[in-house]
């Protein structure tokens, strides 16, 4: 899975005195994933079982 990103020129943050403009990477959020879905892409590289995973998802979840 890919991260899409645009690039956006600003001002460096903290800096008045620069006039200069920097390049910098904005994560784009297009789309939505599951619970399962996420749950069984980290199952791939992972020691855990899908359950596992699930739970502390589903606690992390509820924390947030």
């Amino acid at each position: 899975m890919s991260i899409k990103y645009n690039l956006i020129q600003r001002v460096q943050p903290g800096v008045t005195d620069d006039v200069k403009k920097k390049w910098y990477a904005v994560a784009i959020n297009d789309d939505e994933i599951t619970v399962e879905n996420l749950c069984k892409q980290i199952e791939k590289f992972s020691a855990l079982s899908e359950a596992d995973i699930r739970g502390v998802a589903i606690a992390l979840y509820n924390v947030i």
